[in-house]
């Protein structure tokens, strides 16, 4: 049910499932934008606001969710959400639109043509994921305000999965024209397009080709005795013989030993942050987290396994037992 105000209402959703929403603008049957929206945990009769669909979401949706569910991971996909959308808080892209001679012009005019700009209000918690959720929205929004488009060709999801996670950092012509953009504008679109995407990776110091193969995994370790261990050690290991350990962004957070690619230390809290490099940007990637501490009584290690796929934030919990000599 949708109000005066344009807001979509759905009643009598059922509770402790996860699901997602989509929706395209009119005459674009395959621009989709999705988000998700969990009841996991809610209370019989509460509500669920501000539940917003745009091109970030949509990558969540289709690239982060989507890759646990193909992984039939069972994981609480509204907490790694909230930590998705956390990452972009205090960025904001700006659409013009510009005529053929590039002077600026109302973007409902026939003849417009978008350009995007990224504008950083805040300090980015991460400008990996910033940087995919600005060119998600200049992709989208280049795509609807194309003159001449075809709009059954105009496939949101297939420009995510070919243009922004695909072999290539840069937009092409013949991805453009896959997508329903005439061949008259293609060059030009794609462009602008890249013009784009490379001033916004030089303000956040990233790319595109980077920013698609990074997660992180938020470690809290504790003893037996469920207390924070403060100052332990958190590394990754290889999972098996055949599975490379992850590496850490920060190359001075490696620990000098062979085969100990990322190593960070815990706070106070218990708590470190594992931000890895060379996830893969089509599948599950399994990561060790192995953690040891030394007291003057023991010497205390445990380790866990988890899987994170790109640009997500999981939690691992650790708990340290005492190792007999």
């Amino acid at each position: 049910m949708k109000d005066e105000n344009g807001i979509y209402l759905f009643q009598n959703v059922p509770l402790n499932i996860q699901l997602f929403v989509l929706c395209n603008p009119p005459g674009f049957p395959n621009l989709i934008l999705a988000t998700l929206v969990s009841t996991v945990g809610q209370e019989p009769g509460s509500s669920i606001q501000n539940q917003n669909v745009e091109p970030a979401t949509t990558v969540f949706t289709n690239n982060v969710a989507g890759g646990f569910l193909q992984a039939e991971q069972e994981v609480n996909l509204k907490v790694i959400e909230q930590s998705f959308l956390t990452d972009i808080t205090g960025l904001r892209v700006r659409v013009t639109c510009v005529d053929a001679q590039g002077a600026e012009i109302s973007c409902d005019d026939p003849n417009a043509v978008a350009v995007t700009r990224a504008e950083v209000i805040a300090n980015l918690q991460d400008p990996d994921v910033g940087m995919i959720a600005f060119t998600s929205a200049s992709l989208f929004k280049s795509l609807l305000q194309e003159q001449g488009i075809n709009p059954e060709q105009a496939d949101f999801i297939e420009a995510l999965n070919t243009i922004i996670f695909g072999t290539e950092s840069t937009v092409t012509p013949e991805e453009l024209e896959a997508l329903g953009v005439p061949a008259a504008r293609s060059g030009q679109l794609a462009a602008d397009l890249n013009a784009s995407i490379t001033s916004t990776a030089n303000a956040l110091q990233t790319g595109l080709g980077t920013a698609t193969r990074r997660a992180k995994v938020q470690v809290f370790v504790a003893d037996e005795d469920g207390l924070p261990v403060a100052g332990a050690d958190v590394i990754t290991l290889p999972v098996d013989d055949d599975t490379p350990a992850v590496n850490c962004v920060n190359p001075e957070n490696r620990q000098d030993v062979v085969g100990i690619p990322c190593r960070e230390i815990t706070n106070e809290n218990g708590e470190a942050l594992l931000e890895l490099t060379g996830i893969s940007n089509t599948e599950v990637t399994p990561v060790r987290v192995f953690a040891f501490a030394e007291t003057e009584e023991a010497f205390l290690e445990g380790d866990t396994t988890v899987n994170v796929v790109t640009l997500s934030t999981v939690q691992a919990n650790i708990v340290l037992e005492s190792v007999s000599e």
